[in-house]
């Protein structure tokens, strides 16, 4: 069954004549600062996913090049609709992509391709917050959704769990946003054949430890 969130994307009527229906679109605002992934971090040792040197967005980005591989049965449920709107993305057509997203959510709500399309949701709000904050909510409501579905059926799972976090520090959530990072490094730590673990188990744990030090130098200036 589709969820309340999708349905309340296909109810808004500024999500379907300014994402679906308007075939040109003025350039997409620039993204929203997204807390930087720190360097100089010592990795957890036991974590050992390739390759080595693709950090969180180059993951993403081949991730969603590849999409889900295809079974014995043939392409995944809504396979069509998820080409369409990663053809779109590609091509910085943000109407098409949505109401290829949107379309995919509605008419095949069991692919796995669906948290895809929270995913790349939670992206398009969040680029959007740069500019109109009140974005960030949906992006948080998407980004939630994204993660609904558990690795390693759902090959973004990880990305998706450090972004949460990233989202929040926009958001000024510092306790949520530092728990989502302490989440993903143990999520990422444990199951180092899910899809990007590296890359994220790094970032979320340098992103715990900077948190964690800039609370500390946040107290002893109290």
């Amino acid at each position: 069954m589709i969820s309340s969130f999708a349905r309340r994307i296909g109810r808004l009527s500024w999500a379907l004549s300014v994402w679906a229906l308007v075939a040109c679109s003025p350039p997409a605002p620039a993204a929203a600062p997204v807390p930087p992934a720190p360097t100089n971090v010592d990795p957890d040792p036991s974590i050992s996913n390739s390759p080595p040197t693709e950090d969180v967005e180059a993951c993403r980005e081949r991730i969603l090049n590849e999409g889900v591989p295809a079974k014995k049965s043939g392409k995944p449920e809504g396979s069509e609709l998820a080409q369409q709107a990663e053809t779109a993305r590609k091509s910085k057509d943000g109407p098409a992509e949505r109401a290829a997203y949107l379309a995919l959510m509605q008419k095949a709500p069991s692919s796995p391709y669906v948290p895809f399309a929270y995913f790349e949701f939670a992206e398009l709000f969040q680029a959007e917050s740069a500019s109109d904050p009140t974005k960030l909510p949906l992006a948080e409501e998407a980004i939630k959704e994204a993660i609904k579905l558990h690795a390693p059926a759902n090959r973004l799972y990880l990305v998706a769990t450090y972004r949460l976090g990233q989202i929040y520090e926009l958001e000024k959530k510092k306790r949520d946003a530092h728990d989502a990072y302490q989440h993903a490094v143990e999520e990422a730590g444990g199951h180092d054949d899910w899809d990007c673990a590296t890359p994220v188990a790094e970032a979320a744990q340098g992103a715990v430890q900077r948190m964690s030090e800039a609370q500390e130098e946040e107290d002893e200036n109290r």
